[in-house]
């Protein structure tokens, strides 16, 4: 009998669980210029955040501008929060482009969400892009889809800051958009703060 079979059986397995679980992940499409370190690392970390409008629908033939800002909110706080990038200019538009580029801003974030309520779950996609101002050149991309529970217990005190910040909509797609946001954004890569006065500017976001 061939003593390696068990072994190669294991490897097999793993590989399996391995793409198995890539495979059911609600992030996907994830890529990082193969440059971000020797480019970007030390150079590109104040962002411009742009939320689209999410599209049109029944009860918002114009896209509905109000659930994107809240979805711009939350991600800004949350890059402000948990990424090493800062967050200078915030705001809600349709498509990014270079002209989003200014003063003290190396990169142009973007987020494109979808949200669809049904029942007492909310199916969610947002689609992201972070482009270096110099030649508008995409520095990262990902997409995450899942569906999520309007309420989540385990976000009441999210939920109510955004409500008291954002009005009634919060209360259904609060928790949702955290979640989606969160796996998205936790797949940017890190750049790195060497001056003293970006890392105080840091510390007080």
């Amino acid at each position: 009998m061939d003593r390696s079979s068990p072994r190669l059986a294991c490897y097999v397995l793993a590989c399996f669980v391995l793409a198995f679980t890539a495979a059911c992940s609600p992030v996907s499409h994830v890529q990082i210029r193969d440059d971000f370190d020797r480019v970007d690392r030390t150079a590109t970390y104040r962002v411009h955040l742009v939320t689209a409008p999410l599209p049109a629908s029944k009860t918002a033939p114009k896209g509905d501008a109000q659930l994107g800002a809240l979805y711009g909110a939350i991600a800004t706080r949350y890059v402000n929060q948990h990424r090493d990038f800062i967050v200078r200019k915030q705001s809600a538009q349709a498509t990014a482009t270079q002209a989003d580029c200014g003063e003290r801003i190396e990169a142009v974030l973007w987020l494109a969400p979808t949200a669809v309520v049904k029942g007492g779950d909310v199916r969610v996609r947002v689609a992201g892009q972070l482009r270096r101002c110099k030649g508008w050149t995409r520095i990262w991309s990902a997409e995450v889809r899942e569906v999520w529970p309007s309420r989540d217990d385990q976000l009441l005190e999210l939920t109510k800051r955004y409500v008291s910040q954002r009005g009634a909509i919060a209360e259904i797609h609060a928790g949702p958009a955290f979640r989606a946001l969160r796996l998205l954004l936790d797949t940017l890569p890190r750049p790195k703060l060497i001056k003293e006065a970006d890392i105080d500017e840091k510390i007080e976001l």
